[in-house]
């Protein structure tokens, strides 16, 4: 949909706050766009969903971007007075070291922001309405990760995010990612709780992975091969692109891009059940093709492969 910016002339407005009078709300929400509120301070998107609840209240809306004594920003959306119970978008400028921005709780204890890039001076995230948050350093180093290698910004996203854990013995990158492996790190990055009934004989109860899967099915990520769901079998990058084909539809984000595959000397062999997902990866930026021109599709994908992966599609979420 459509975006529509309010832009506030700080002389007439109080620092970082500005009130969106439910006309303009309802405006808006009829229209099925989002809004986008640039202050002083930062910037706060309302998607079409939420501006059509509020207009609901028929109140006007409050919107403050506050910087605090600390260090932290406080982002709020109010109506009536009372902070709006909906997620924001927001671009604000970084404060503090590092690449991880964090919820900053009452008791002071933090909570990382899966969904969140920074990005030349700016962070992107997504965000309850209400939250304070700042930018931490949250990296972590791995003995099998040099620091040259073309997946070691990719590896320090995933793992300063919460996303990917180390194993025994490092990060192992170049290990092959498992089906199991991708639907838990989807389930992180949802922060999502396991409803409905695990349909497969071969995913057993009580395993790391087991609520993982019975998450995806129940959202239509993840359908079984067959023979059940194979959580072992190395996932291949056409898997990977349903996968997260399903995943954006699953969040509402636009998946209506397609790119020819015939640019790539294999792009033919991708599978039928493939093709309209990996037509909106590669149109997403997400897949690339290789130092041969090769999209690979039926290969398999490493740990760091889909790291990457990971880092493009949260910034897909968030910019």
């Amino acid at each position: 949909g459509d975006t529509l910016t309010v832009k506030v002339d700080t002389k007439d407005a109080d620092t970082g706050a500005v009130t969106l009078p439910a006309l303009a709300v309802k405006t808006a929400a009829d229209a099925d766009a989002d809004m986008a509120v640039e202050t002083e301070n930062g910037t706060v998107k309302l998607d079409a969903d939420t501006l059509d609840t509020l207009t609901g209240t028929g109140k006007n809306v409050e919107i403050s971007v506050s910087g605090n004594k600390d260090g932290t920003t406080t982002v709020n959306v109010t109506s009536g007075g009372e902070t709006v119970d909906a997620n924001v978008k927001v671009e604000l400028p970084v404060t503090g070291e590092g690449q991880t921005l964090v919820i900053v709780q009452p008791d002071g204890t933090e909570e990382i922001v899966k969904k969140s890039v920074v990005e030349d001076g700016t962070v992107y995230a997504e965000i309850p309405a209400g939250a304070t948050v700042k930018v931490i350093d949250n990296e972590k180093t791995f003995p099998d990760v040099s620091e040259n290698a073309w997946y070691a910004d990719a590896v320090e996203f995933v793992s300063s995010h919460g996303l990917f854990e180390g194993t025994g013995s490092g990060f192992e990158p170049n290990a092959t990612m498992t089906r199991a492996m991708l639907a838990t790190v989807l389930y992180r990055l949802e922060d999502a709780a396991a409803t409905g009934t695990n349909p497969f004989a071969d995913v057993a109860e009580g395993t790391w992975y087991t609520d993982a899967v019975t998450w995806a099915n129940g959202v239509g990520i993840v359908q079984g091969t067959g023979s059940g769901f194979a959580p072992n079998a190395p996932v291949t990058r056409e898997q990977i692109a349903t996968m997260l084909y399903r995943y954006a539809n699953m969040l509402g984000l636009d998946t209506t891009g397609r790119a020819s595959l015939d640019g790539f000397t294999d792009g033919d062999k991708t599978a039928g059940w493939a093709t309209d997902a990996m037509q909106w990866a590669v149109s997403a930026g997400l897949f690339q093709g290789d130092n041969n021109g090769a999209l690979n599709p039926n290969g398999d994908a490493t740990r760091t492969e889909v790291a990457a992966l990971l880092e493009r599609i949260i910034k897909l979420m968030v910019k």
